[in-house]
Parts: structure tokens; C-alpha cells; sequence
């Protein structure tokens, strides 16, 4: 059997014979209840922690520049404010890849325990480059924060709930990033160093409340994969008796063929390259890179174009009607993800997204820039949404970890690469990154397009069964299969 056979899942025993399940069927037993709301709370906690981890370097840069003690200089100033991306850069492919070696579970700890670290350090460092190689591993561990959480849900929670439930943990993040506002309103101006222990407390009390739970709760599909069928089959009781439901009868599916030291890391992007992915890939990469720098440059250049028309005393649209939007944008998506599909609402996201985007340029006055902004962050999230949906739904289990980690590293390399060429563009002109940013909004719609062209639709398909079933140019529907 070849290493790519191995890495897809080689079935021993089959679904379909007598007294025979897989983790999917286990897990539609147990159903939707208690096991699902803990771990919605702790993957969301997560969430919150990489928000404030994330969120926080405006407002410290802020701070430092009120500093009248401060000697910092705006290149000391810049690589701080680089430092947390430059991280996360680096920590979402490590982290995810880890994550697909050697649980899901392990990796968030150790992340939550490096985040909690460089916040209760920083809150004592004086020099800036302790602050900038804190933030750098800060930024390492959020790269695995915003992502194995949300591949942990979703391969704990059953198939018509994921899309429901998966986009409320955004709403942690919204979290986080208000608190930060809130913290940095509430601190003497200049006082950067009380602002940094104000941050730790909420980061070291979730590392403290989630600990426990993710070293005894692990992904019952990772450990399938992994051979570990005893210990999954534990994980699968323990859902059911967290959910007050009996365990399904019969014998838990076997799926691992080879060792773990057979599955190395070049046979692992190798399949994550296999040329019946590529198109999946390209159009992913190129989906993540586009709403990773649509974010960055609608916020950032916006408010530059707002001095350059002279309505400077607009900018705190940014400030209110993006928080506003994703908000709003996180619950829609939660009650029509499942009925429209990801792929339809990355769709409507990308053109209403790029619809407004392109507004903000063509429109006067606080109230209409407000709602264009607005309506613009709020078509970014159902996209954000979605996609943090659909791309776990897609990879196996696997290489699930190491997909959406390149995918999120691919966009985290965007605002780097677009703080660049966004500041080129706007010496032309204020307006056209937001244009640029508009257009990236409206190319996503054709992308998703593509792959819904393709049959490469997600909802009501079984984790386990997508991407073998891909490589036949179809996605299986599990009321299909049965």
C-alpha cells in the first residue's frame, strides 16, 4: 500500500457490515448536547485569547507613541507592530502540521500555555526587544489558536450542527478585540506597561479554565487515524455520556494502516499536493490570500482616504461600524450557513462585500459611510465564516491541520505583502487600495464560484469521507452513502 493510500485512510473493516461504525456515526448517536457547548466554550475561549493577543499591538503601539519616556523611533515602533503577524506567519503551518502529528489537544495547550507566558513576561519587559520577541512568540501561538480549535470543534460536533455553532466562536474574538478597546480607554495614556497586564489577566485565566478540559478531550477522529481506536472509542463514550446518550453498538472502524514514523512530512504535502487537489488548493489560496488583505487594506486605507477628502472627523465609522458588521455578519451566518451552503455564502459575501467596498469611495457623509463600512464588514465576515468552515470540511483528517495552516499562513503573508504595495498604491491615490480591495472581494465570488462548479460543496458530507470521494470529482452526501 503506497504512503498517499495511507494518508487517505485505508479501511480495514468496512461501514456497511454487521456491528461495524465509524467516529462519524458515533458521533450523529450522540448528538448535539452538553459534550458540544464545553467545547464551544473552550475552542471560543481560544479565540478570545488570539484577539486580545492579536488586537492589542494597535493600541500598544498607541501607547508607546503617548510615552513621553519612551525613546522608541517609528522603525523600533514598526517591527513591534510587525512582530505579532511575523508570528503568526510562522506558528499556523508549524502548528497545524503539529497538530496532525500529535493531536489536536497538546498543541492548543502549549499554545495557550506560550501566549500566557510572553503577556505576564511582557508585562514586566522594558527593553523593545523584549517586547518584539514576545510578541513574535505571541503571535506563533495565536497562528495555532485560530486554527486547531476550530478543526477540534468541528470534529467533535455532528454534521447538521457544525455550520450552525462553528461561527459563534468569531463572536469570542469580537470579544477580545472590544476588551482590548476597553483596556486601552481605561489606562493613563502612555501607560503601555499596565495596559500589558491588564491583557495578561484575561489570557492567564483562560489558559487556567481550559487547561483540563483540552488534556482530557481529544479528537475522536484523529485518534481513529492514529491507530488509537481504544482510546477513540473512549473519547466517543465519554460524549455520549456527557450528552446523556447510550453508546452506539459494535466495533469502531478501523482506518489506520501505517505506522506514524511510515507518514513523514513530505509524504504528508505530497499529498496535500496531489495534482487532483491543485485547483482546490490554488483557488483556496488565492480565497485566503484576497480576504486576508481585504481586511487590512478597507481598514487601514480608509481612514487615510477619510484625511485625504478633508473627513477626518469621520474616521470613527471604522471604529464602530466594523466591529458592528462582523457581529452581525458571525449570526447570519450562523442560522443560513447549512440551509444556503458555504460555498453560496462565501459567494454572496464576495459580491455584496466588493459592492460596498467599492461604495465607500463614491459616497459623502457620516451615515452613508457608516453603512457602506458597515455592510462591508459584515459581507467579510459571512466569508471569513464560511471558509473556516468549509476548508476543515474538505481536507482529511490527516492533513487537515497542515491544509488550513498553510491556507491561514498564505493569508497572514498577505498583509505583509499588501502594507507594501497598499503603501505604493496610495501614494497615487487614497482610493485605490480601497478599489484593489473591492475587486479581491468580487474575484473571491468568482472563486467560489469555481469550486461550487466543481461539486466541491461541504455541507451535510461526512468529515471522513470528502476528500477521498474528491479525487472521483464528487463529494459524497452521507444520506447518500447509507
Amino acid at each position: 500500500m503506497s504512503q498517499s493510500e495511507a494518508l487517505l485512510g485505508r479501511r480495514v473493516s468496512h461501514r456497511g457490515e454487521p456491528g461495524v461504525y465509524t467516529v462519524s456515526d458515533a458521533i450523529e448517536n450522540a448528538g448535539f448536547g452538553k459534550y458540544q457547548l464545553f467545547m464551544l466554550l473552550a475552542c471560543a475561549l481560544c479565540w478570545f485569547v488570539g484577539a486580545i493577543a492579536f488586537e492589542s499591538v494597535t493600541w500598544l503601539i498607541e501607547a508607546f507613541e503617548d510615552d513621553e519616556s519612551s525613546t522608541l523611533g517609528s522603525s523600533e515602533r514598526g517591527l513591534i507592530a510587525m512582530a505579532t503577524p511575523l508570528g503568526i506567519l510562522l506558528g499556523s503551518p508549524f502548528l497545524g502540521t503539529l497538530s496532525d502529528v500529535w493531536g489536536r489537544s497538546k498543541p492548543i495547550v502549549v499554545a495557550m500555555a506560550i501566549t500566557c507566558t510572553a503577556f505576564v513576561i511582557g508585562a514586566v519587559a522594558t527593553a523593545w526587544h523584549s517586547v518584539f520577541v514576545l510578541r513574535v512568540c505571541a503571535g506563533f501561538a495565536v497562528g495555532g489558536l485560530e486554527m486547531i480549535p476550530n478543526n477540534l470543534f468541528i470534529e467533535t460536533t455532528p454534521i447538521n450542527w457544525r455550520g450552525k455553532l462553528r461561527p459563534l466562536i468569531h463572536i469570542a474574538w469580537h470579544l477580545g478585540s472590544v476588551l482590548c478597546i476597553i483596556f486601552a480607554s481605561t489606562v493613563p495614556k502612555g501607560d503601555w506597561k499596565l495596559f500589558n497586564v491588564l491583557c495578561a489577566v484575561p489570557i492567564a485565566f483562560s489558559f487556567v479554565v481550559t487547561t483540563h478540559w483540552f488534556l482530557t478531550n481529544e479528537s475522536p477522529h484523529f485518534l481513529n487515524v492514529a491507530g488509537k481506536n481504544e482510546e477513540a472509542k473512549k473519547m466517543l463514550e465519554q460524549m455520549c455520556k456527557t450528552n446523556g446518550k447510550e453508546m452506539i453498538k459494535g466495533e469502531l472502524e478501523i482506518v489506520h494502516a501505517v505506522s506514524d514514523d511510515d507518514i513523514t512530512l513530505s509524504t504528508r504535502l505530497g499529498e496535500l499536493m496531489d495534482p487532483a487537489f491543485m485547483l482546490l488548493n490554488v483557488v483556496l489560496s488565492f480565497i485566503f490570500m484576497f480576504l486576508s488583505a481585504s481586511y487590512y487594506m478597507s481598514f487601514v486605507y480608509f481612514a487615510e482616504y477619510l484625511h485625504y477628502t478633508d473627513n477626518a472627523q469621520d474616521v470613527h465609522v471604522i471604529y464602530t461600524a466594523a466591529p458592528a458588521g462582523r457581529l452581525l455578519g458571525s449570526l447570519v451566518t450562523s442560522f443560513v450557513i447549512d440551509s444556503v451552503g458555504r460555498l453560496k455564502l462565501i459567494e454572496v459575501g464576495g459580491l455584496f462585500g466588493g459592492l460596498f467596498g467599492i461604495l465607500l469611495v463614491n459616497v459623502d457623509g457620516a451615515p452613508f459611510l457608516w453603512l457602506c463600512f458597515f455592510f462591508m464588514y459584515c459581507a467579510l465576515e459571512l466569508i471569513f465564516c464560511s471558509l473556516y468552515t468549509y476548508a476543515p470540511e474538505l481536507y482529511p483528517t490527516t492533513i487537515r491541520g497542515m491544509g488550513l495552516g498553510i491556507l491561514a499562513g498564505v493569508g497572514d503573508s498577505a498583509d505583509v505583502i499588501f502594507s507594501f504595495l497598499g503603501s505604493l498604491m496610495s501614494e497615487s491615490h487614497p482610493a485605490i487600495p480601497l478599489y484593489v480591495s473591492g475587486g479581491m472581494l468580487l474575484a473571491i465570488m468568482v472563486l467560489a464560484r469555481v469550486l461550487d462548479m466543481n461539486g466541491l460543496e461541504t455541507a451535510g458530507h461526512e468529515l471522513s469521507s470528502t476528500m477521498g470521494n474528491l479525487k472521483e470529482g464528487r463529494l459524497t452526501a452521507r444520506e447518500e452513502e447509507e
